[in-house]
């Protein structure tokens, strides 16, 4: 899957049912992102779950692939060539599948100001 998924997921103010609407991990012939609105149950569904799990397996055996390459110093340009290809593929397919992943899930409060966090307070001595 070599799409952009730099293109723009929809979002609650864009689409009326974007609680329900999933970025799928795959492209329109166009390539174009295709999305499902459903209640996530769906055969769709599991088979978007499925193939996230495949993709992000496949880009742990193409890292690792890709770190044999690295190691091995009479690696030449064609061999080099071929797993950063292979590479810059597995890490679109993943960028992809955290973006729909990250649009499933309510925002947290993990990037926010000091003072602004609601989370728990620890005193100083907490930390050694």
């Amino acid at each position: 899957m070599t799409d952009d998924v730099s293109r723009d997921v929809p979002t609650a103010t864009s689409h009326p049912d974007s609680a329900s609407m999933r970025l799928l991990p795959w492209a329109t012939t166009d390539g174009n992102p295709c999305f499902l609105i459903s209640d996530g149950d769906g055969l769709l569904s599991q088979l978007a779950d499925d193939i996230e799990a495949e993709l992000t397996s496949s880009a742990t055996d193409v890292l690792a692939g890709v770190r044999a390459v690295l190691a091995d110093q009479q690696a030449d340009s064609r061999l080099l060539r071929f797993a950063l290809e292979r590479a810059a593929e597995s890490l679109d397919d993943v960028l992809r599948v955290t973006k729909s992943v990250g649009t499933r899930f309510p925002e947290t409060n993990c990037g926010a100001s000091a003072g602004e966090d609601d989370g728990p307070k620890l005193p100083a001595e907490s930390f050694g």
